[in-house]
């Protein structure tokens, strides 16, 4: 890739601080070698667009009214073309239900297929209830969510109940907890990234004037309203040295790369362009940069420290002192050539009595993904070439040890772990690990070790199929500021499970085999007029009263309509041993119109597929009805009203 039109705009800002040209020309060379040996990655589109835009991460003006959304739309498709992650902080607005389904159509229509918009919202409002509400049963995987809760929150029972204000001043409503924990489970089965943040951590109020930093994006950062912040990532792997007693970090290289890494970054700064002027002026008055690091969990691998040891947590705290040191020491220097950042007399930092050209420097680990635990397979490993990949390292360990073979590396390139193969050593296995071979309780404190030092956000990620009250306790004694969930889609399922379903990839849903049919069922048949003529629809059920089979008949026996009736139930009833909830089923059919429209005791009948959604509506409320006479919770958690 050529650097040269990147370097010539870097060159400009250098000239306009007043380096010399000697230095200037020191410094580009420098900054070359560490971009074309992967020392430092930064996002391409910076390269590509010559710096003009060079900023990763962005969070848009916070709109205080419906009207506004239109704006905040064009600012959307605008920088759509960077595929940037943005943000928007929706905390003060009052969408209705109604202007909430609107606000996602119109999103649906500007994104299309991009997922890396993070919309923050307080998780215990009626504002922010009502959004959960819509995205309930409605496919959105092209959005992630910040829920702000309180720490308490996690400290209540499932019988509990919080008191959530409403739009008036004296409206308050109750909510049971239980109810919270089922609305935010069925969200996330429609496809939601979720993250809770804790508000009240001090690490989000750098620039008290401003606020609490609220929106969080991808990769650990953290913004105010209208802000932006320049990335870039120093590839870890690059500063191991071999010595001739095995691996170690070459302390000096690393930390003269930090202090260019720092350097550059703010020089981006002056080179963004951005619309509106919000947003410029923030960039400008804050100068925060995001510097993040890459292949920690892969260095142990070649340092041969487990990820989940001791051993592994001494060094981490050892590294990320050194790292904050380095960094901050870099922006120091800085702000004696350059001067602070302009809203420095505002800031937490002025109360420290720091100086820093940067109000922040270090971004958080973001998400821990299977990669950042030392993955064993050619697509977990970061680099090639010069420093190898982690793969490259277990093929020489596997040949040193004398378990390498072909039938080895076939298995490597389809596989991550290589916990279940008996031929491999065992010091061998507990060195080479992924994400799912290390517990949960480690992640926590090695993610303690890093927060303790950086500026941003550390996420804790939670992959379980359920809301795990339990590990989102232990995030919070472990001083997380937040803690992110997986769409359900994705999450880990353990190995025995997921030989039983055989899952298959089928047009971007995950597939499973159908449930064999009982023997024998039980059911009613309901009759519903329609233009067509009366509909039998016959819904049968297990002996656990579980949905099993939907029937449709017409009085009118014969035809094309009663052909493609058959097909419709036939279709019903495999979506419901697929375990579709019944809600999502009643929204895709509902309202469905026909040439003719019918009537059933006064109520109008669109079509056949209308005349269906209705009757699987009726027992939806039925079902709902009995549970809470009952004191039981219905199995569709999807059709639970979150109100007492």
């Amino acid at each position: 890739m050529d650097l040269s039109p990147l370097l010539q705009s870097l060159s400009s800002v250098e000239k306009r601080y007043g380096r010399s040209i000697v230095d200037i020309r020191r410094q580009m060379v420098i900054w070359e070698e560490m971009l074309s040996g992967e020392e430092l990655f930064l996002p391409p589109f910076v390269v590509d667009t010559a710096g003009h835009f060079s900023c990763r991460y962005i969070s848009l003006p916070q709109p205080r009214e419906f009207s506004s959304v239109f704006d905040l739309m064009k600012l959307l498709s605008t920088y759509r073309k960077y595929n940037v992650s943005v943000g928007i902080d929706l905390t003060n607005v009052g969408f209705s239900k109604s202007e909430w389904i609107s606000f996602l159509m119109l999103l649906e229509a500007t994104i299309v297929d991009w997922r890396r918009i993070w919309i923050t919202v307080n998780a215990l409002t009626e504002n922010g209830l009502a959004l959960l509400e819509v995205l309930r049963g409605r496919k959105a995987n092209y959005l992630n969510l910040n829920l702000l809760v309180s720490e308490e929150l996690f400290s209540l029972g499932p019988d509990d109940e919080v008191s959530v204000p409403g739009k008036e001043i004296t409206e308050i409503k109750k909510l049971r907890i239980r109810d919270f924990h089922l609305l935010f489970d069925s969200v996330r089965r429609s496809g939601v990234g979720m993250r809770f943040i804790f508000p009240g951590i001090k690490q989000l109020q750098d620039a008290p004037a401003l606020g609490s930093r609220r929106i969080g994006l991808e990769g650990g950062v953290l913004l105010y309203p209208g802000e932006a912040v320049p990335s870039g990532r120093v590839n870890l792997l690059r500063f191991l040295k071999r010595g001739s007693v095995g691996w170690d970090f070459d302390w000096e290289r690393l930390s003269d790369r930090i202090e260019h890494s720092v350097r550059l970054l703010d020089d981006l700064i002056d080179l963004n362009e951005f619309y509106p002027a919000e947003i410029s002026s923030n960039v400008k008055r804050l100068r925060r940069i995001h510097l993040g690091f890459a292949g920690w969990a892969q260095c142990l691998c070649y340092l041969g420290i487990p990820y989940d040891s001791d051993a592994a947590i001494v060094l981490g705290k050892k590294l990320a002192k050194f790292i904050s040191d380095t960094a901050h020491k870099a922006s120091w220097q800085l702000a004696k050539e350059r001067g602070v950042f302009p809203a420095y007399r505002s800031s937490l930092l002025e109360e420290r009595h720091l100086k820093r050209r940067n109000i922040s420097i270090l971004s958080g680990l973001g998400q821990i993904e299977e990669e950042e635990a030392g993955g064993v397979c050619p697509q977990n490993s970061i680099l090639d070439g010069k420093a190898q990949g982690v793969f490259a390292l277990f093929d020489e360990v596997s040949r040193q040890r004398g378990f390498y073979s072909e039938e080895l590396v076939a298995f490597l390139r389809k596989n991550t772990s290589v916990q279940g193969l008996e031929y491999v050593p065992e010091d061998v296995k507990r060195i080479f690990v992924v994400a799912g071979d290390v517990g949960l309780d480690w992640w926590y404190k090695m993610q303690s070790v890093f927060q303790e030092h950086w500026d941003g956000l550390v996420d804790i990620s939670l992959r379980g199929s359920a809301l795990d009250v339990d590990g989102l306790k232990k995030a919070v004694l472990f001083d997380a500021v937040a803690v992110r969930f997986f769409p359900m889609q994705v999450s880990f399922e353990n190995e025995e499970r997921q030989e039983k379903k055989q899952a298959v990839e089928f047009d971007g849903l995950l597939t499973l085999p159908l449930k064999e049919r009982p023997e024998v069922l039980f059911g009613s048949t309901i009759k519903v007029a329609t233009a067509c003529g009366n509909l039998l629809v016959t819904i049968n059920q297990d002996g656990g009263g579980n949905l099993r089979e939907i029937l449709l008949r017409l009085e009118k026996a014969g035809g094309c309509v009663s052909s493609h009736l058959e097909t419709m139930g036939k279709l019903l009833s495999i979506c419901l041993t697929k375990d579709v909830a019944l809600s999502e089923i009643v929204d895709a059919l509902k309202e469905i119109n026909c040439s003719s429209v019918g009537w059933n005791n006064g109520r109008r009948v669109f079509s056949c597929a209308d005349a269906v959604a209705q009757v699987l509506e009726k027992k939806i409320s039925s079902d709902r009805q009995a549970s809470r006479e009952t004191g039981t919770v219905s199995l569709d958690e999807s059709d639970i009203s979150i109100w007492n």
